[in-house]
């Protein structure tokens, strides 16, 4: 291999990987659609939930390799070098690495979750997390569909998309498009009950001129739904 190219390999062990897969569960990643699968496969028959409960929590095996792989773009040698080093030192701490930063997370996202539709929505604002984000874009799609329903006057109304969700929260258009995404089939109905297309959004003023989201949580409870 050229000097200015190295590669650190790790390898995560059984006992590791278990740990890794019970902060898996504890995050919930995944379950749901274990569970759904599982449904699919077996039907809803009295009797197979033991299963069903068992499906996402089965025992763990096997071995993960992790390749790293450094290629110097203009380093010194001797930083270079250094860092090469470094890293072959902890190839062996990795692991446990890994397992410490995604328990944190996990922590910090229960932490966040008191869960996040109990939460006021200027709470919401200053959170970061994806979820947060999410659960704004869910109030903010809510609260245009109200206004929209309670507008006489059709050239009030707005088209419900990813830059009018933008300008109320002023969060992260990625995760507002993964909330988008989950609602679309209710924003069309909307869209197609009140006769809404996007150039209706080209109005003298701002979205956030007429339109404000509530702070209180109950106000959104339940979920959305076309109008």
């Amino acid at each position: 291999m050229r000097a200015d190219y190295a590669k650190v390999e790790v390898e995560f062990d059984e006992e590791e990987i278990s740990t890794l897969d019970d902060i898996r569960q504890q995050m919930g990643f995944g379950l749901a659609s274990a569970t759904s699968a599982t449904m699919t496969d077996r039907g809803e028959d009295e009797g197979e939930g033991e299963d069903e409960g068992n499906a996402a929590t089965e025992s763990v095996s096997g071995t993960l390799k992790l390749s790293i792989t450094l290629h110097n773009q203009g380093l010194s040698p001797v930083l270079y070098e250094f860092l090469h080093l470094g890293l072959e030192h902890l190839r062996g701490d990795v692991a446990e690495f890994v397992s410490v930063c995604l328990r944190e997370e996990m922590l910090a996202g229960l932490k966040l979750q008191q869960p996040f539709k109990t939460m006021v929505s200027s709470e919401l604002r200053r959170c970061d997390h994806p979820q947060a984000t999410y659960e704004l874009s869910r109030r903010t799609i809510i609260t245009v569909m109200r206004y929209n329903q309670s507008s006489s006057n059709p050239a009030l109304r707005w088209y419900l998309n990813e830059d009018v969700i933008f300008q109320i929260i002023q969060k992260s258009r990625y995760d507002i498009r993964w909330c988008l995404d989950t609602y679309q089939q209710e924003i069309d109905q909307h869209h197609d009950r009140l006769h809404l297309s996007p150039d209706g959004n080209v109005k003298p003023v701002s979205v956030t001129a007429v339109i404000h989201l509530p702070d209180d949580p109950h106000l959104f409870e339940g979920d959305v739904v076309c109008g």
